[in-house]
This record gives C-alpha cells, structure tokens and sequence, in this order.
C-alpha cells in the first residue's frame, strides 16, 4: 500500500514540476532570443558575420521550437503522456544548451578581453538562471548547463592563455556550488510538493471521514438507553469527539461556501457568472409576473478588446475586465444583478426602471466605460455596445429577453 501511495505521488509531483518548467518556457525562450540578438550586435565588429549569424540563426530555431513545445503542452495534447514530455524537454534543453555553449566559440575567436568578459558573464548568467525553474528537474537541469560549462571550459582551454587554468578551475567551482544549490532548490520543492499532495489528500478524506462520524453519533443516539449507564465515564471522551466534530464540520462548511461561491461567480472579476445570473432573473421574472412590474436586461459587450488583449497581453485584458466590471459596481444599485457571461461580455438585470431611465443609464455606462483605464505605464483605450430587452415587452421568457438583448447589442455594434 505505501508502494501505491508514493507510486501515485511521484506522478502527481512529476506532472507539477513539468507543469511548472512549461509553463515558464515561454518567457525563458523569447528571452533566449532577445539575449542572442543583443549578443551578436554586442560583438558583430569583432566576429565574422557569417559564425554570427549563424549561431544566431541555429539558437533562435530552437528557442522557437521550444516556444512551440510550450504552446502544445499548454493546449494538454492527450496522446503523449507527461513522462514523454519530460523527455522531450529534456532532449530541447540538451540542445539549447549547446546552442548557447557555441557562443563560447566566440571567445575563442576574438582578441579583444571586453568581449572576452561580455561572453563569459552572459554564459555564467545563463547558468544561474536555468537553477531557477529547471531545477525542477535535474536530468533536465543539468541537460541545459553542462553543455553550457563545457564548451566555455573547452574555448577557455584552447584559447592558450596564461591565466586559463585558473579560469577552468574557478568554473568548476561554480558548477559545484550551482549544483549544490540547484538540489537544494530542488528538496525544498519536492518537500513543498509533498505536502500540497498531502493536503489535498486530507481534503479529499475529509467528508468521507464526517460521514463516518455521523454514522457513529446516530448509532450512539440509537443506544442512548443501552449506554445511559455509561454516560458519566464517558462524557469527557463524548465531549472532546463532538468537538473535534463540530470543528471539522466548520471546515467543511467553509469548503462548501467556497465551492458554492466558485461555482456561481466569475473568477477573476468575482461578479455572478451566468448560472447565478440565469436563477437571478428568473426570480425576478415571477416577481415582475406578480406585481405586474418590469425588468430590463442590458447586453453589455466590449469594443477593441481582442485589440488589447493582442497589442498587450492577457494581463492587460485582465485588468480591463476588472476595472470594467468595478466601473459598473459604482454606477449601479445594490440591487441590480451585474454578471460576466465570459470573455468580454457583462450582462445586468435592472428592475422597476421606466424605459427613458434605463436609456439614461445605458449612456451613463457607455460613457463611464470609454474613459481611459490606466495600466502600468499605459492608458488603455476601450468602448462598449449595449443592447437592451425589456419584460413584458420583449418577451416574457429568459431565453427570450436574453435573445432580443443580444440582437440589439449586435445591431448597436454594427453601428459603431
């Protein structure tokens, strides 16, 4: 059984660790490519242009297709299984650590000891960085530095020069202390991973453990007569087992109102999602049929945010839909139902507004929305359309309102 138990955890750390070194590949290989570039105008005056170019040529390739791997890892292609990813990361990191080890040639090449120094610092940076994610996997860590160590030694060898001894045993030395560090780093996540494993797994034991002691406490009050004798003597240990009852249902109470609130709330603006949006208005729905009131829906949808969200980033996108949905907070009342149906579409339910208010209120939104959203550095630019559906008029189902509000909101769009 305990064979079992770590079996089933060395694959859940596996999956993590590759989750966690694809997941910074992205960033790490475009990176790659920026430093490569920078390198070859650093030295193009010293280095023949064809090596350069070619080198340059050759590590962008892989750093690409590294970026590749990263996008298709992402997108969890199914038919390989996440011990062949390892691999082919690690094979990737083989390779670009050689690509980077070719950079050592230009030691070799030049006379010149500041571009000596330039290549020697560059190919020590790339080393310390790799201890931040890659080591996550040794195989995979040391694949991508001792390419790396061993062409610099070589050109620092070959080179001839007086002081390269020194120089070869002094990389030694850091490829001893990176190593030593990079285990560390690597214990700390291992030991870091496995409480998360056993975390979850207490979570998971959790309601199975309160049903358990359910089952207890109701068979106990079904021999409450029986055990009558027994209750002085066993009311200390009764006491401590109800309490630990009673804490471990709070626990799960907790958990359920987070489960319960996860699954009706947009997660990144935290706004009602579209179930809790769908219950909402059909209560309001029997409401209006009662009282013989009204309800309005606004389809609110965004201008130029596949704009943002390309020119910017998904950050950026991020942040948008945040201030936007915290623009609407302050603009509506307590009562109305503001929801995000997903991407870049909100959705709100008004009641008990006459049509001239809601027209009001629909420029007041549009206005509100257009002004500029700091970002960063950055002021970021965006407008929205809005369609609007009002019961009874437009229909008396959900279906219906949501329909006529989504046409209108297209025919608005198509006249901006």
């Amino acid at each position: 059984m305990m064979s079992g138990l770590k079996s089933s955890f060395n694959q859940w750390s596996l999956n993590k660790r590759i989750d966690l070194i694809y997941s910074n590949s992205f960033a790490a290989n475009i990176a790659t490519i920026f430093l490569s570039f920078l390198l070859v105008l650093a030295v193009n005056k010293s280095i023949p242009s064809n090596i350069l170019w070619t080198w340059f040529s050759i590590i962008s390739f892989i750093a690409s297709c590294r970026l590749i791997l990263a996008y298709y890892y992402q997108n969890k292609n199914k038919s390989i299984s996440i011990e062949n990813w390892a691999i082919i990361y690690t094979v990737s990191s083989i390779l670009i650590g050689t690509a980077w080890a070719g950079a050592a040639y230009f030691y070799y090449l030049t006379e010149k000891a500041a571009i000596k120094s330039l290549v020697v610092m560059l190919l020590i940076g790339i080393i310390a960085s790799a201890m931040i994610v890659l080591t996550a996997s040794m195989r995979i860590f040391y694949g991508h530095i001792i390419p790396i160590f061993s062409g610099l030694t070589t050109a620092i060898i070959i080179s001839g020069e007086s002081y390269a001894f020194h120089m070869v045993a002094g990389f030694i030395a850091y490829l001893v202390f990176i190593s030593a560090a990079g285990k560390n780093t690597n214990k700390h996540l291992t030991e870091s991973l496995q409480l998360q494993y056993e975390n979850q797994k207490l979570v998971l034991s959790l309601e199975e453990e309160i049903n358990v002691r359910k089952n207890a406490t109701n068979a106990l009050e079904g021999h409450r007569e029986k055990l009558e004798g027994l209750v002085e003597e066993r009311t200390s240990q009764l006491l401590k087992t109800n309490e630990a009852l009673t804490e471990e249902i709070k626990i799960r109470k907790k958990v359920e109102e987070s489960l319960k609130h996860l699954a009706y709330h947009d997660e990144l603006t935290k706004l009602p999602n579209r179930l809790l949006f769908i219950d909402r208005l059909g209560h309001a729905l029997v409401r209006c049929k009662r009282h013989k009131t009204n309800v309005s829906i606004m389809f609110v949808d965004l201008n130029r945010f596949k704009k943002i969200n390309d020119t910017f980033g998904h950050a950026a996108g991020d942040h948008v839909l945040i201030s936007v949905a915290n623009r609407l907070r302050k603009t509506l009342r307590t009562e109305d139902t503001i929801s995000r149906f997903g991407g870049d579409e909100f959705v709100i339910i008004i009641e008990h507004e006459d049509q001239d208010n809601i027209e009001v209120l629909s420029e007041k939104i549009q206005e509100l929305i257009s002004k500029p959203i700091p970002y960063i550095d950055k002021s970021l630019s965006i407008s929205c359309s809005i369609g609007i559906s009002k019961y009874p008029d437009d229909g008396g189902t959900i279906d219906l309102l949501l329909d006529k509000a989504d046409a209108a909101m297209y025919l608005a769009k198509s006249g901006n």
